[in-house]
């Protein structure tokens, strides 16, 4: 499934000829015992039979390693308009936190964030860039355990980067005399940006 919520064992309740699919996900503790272990899960409804389910797990004597490349999900990032109706703002930052956690426990260690370092203006060859979202989201993906380079591809950097590009209009735009002018001020800016701010490293592309 492309989306997976969390749903508790309190009743759900679904209409008449209504079919759902529930995915069930075993956490073990840290310092579970190797071995074979049983259980069941029982289904219940108000017009049904309960239905017993059995439940085999085999736990190995051996821990993951973790891996030491980029791994992860393209174009992450929060999507439902109504976060935008949060005046605060901090209905996004839950979701982004939640989506990072959600990214980390099965072992990911990179993702796309659909988060904007939008270029301002540039002026004597300086580029103003707005760092604020992306401060907020390193802080929480430091926090999530992500170590591994990420992948920049869903980074809004406020100029055009992606093919086709006008590439004169869009140093005009920033009234710099060329694009390569552009792209060198604005990436001099955010590598000694990241650099001050400790954030992990992007690929941009």
């Amino acid at each position: 499934p492309k989306y997976l919520d969390d749903v508790s064992a309190a009743p759900v309740s679904m209409k008449a000829g209504l079919a759902r699919s529930f995915w069930i996900t075993l956490t073990l503790p840290a310092g579970a015992a190797a071995g074979e272990y049983q259980g069941e899960l029982k289904l219940s409804g108000a017009v049904v039979k309960d239905l017993t389910v059995p439940v085999h797990l085999a736990v190995w004597p051996i821990k993951l390693a973790e891996p030491n490349f980029p791994m992860g999900m393209f174009l992450a990032g929060p999507a439902d308009s109504y976060l935008a109706l949060d005046q605060s703002g901090e209905s996004y930052w839950a979701a982004w936190k939640n989506i990072l956690e959600d990214a980390r426990a099965p072992g990911q260690t990179s993702i796309d964030p659909a988060i904007q370092i939008p270029l301002k203006q540039i002026a004597n060859g300086k580029a103003e860039i707005d760092f604020k979202q992306a401060d907020r989201f390193m802080e929480l993906a430091r926090a999530a355990g992500f170590t591994q380079e990420l992948n920049g591809y869903a980074i809004g950097t406020g100029f055009k980067m992606k093919v086709p590009v006008d590439y004169d209009a869009e140093a005009k735009r920033f009234g710099v005399g060329s694009y390569a002018e552009l792209v060198k001020a604005y990436f001099d800016a955010v590598r000694e940006h990241a650099k001050e701010k400790n954030w992990l490293p992007i690929c941009f592309c």
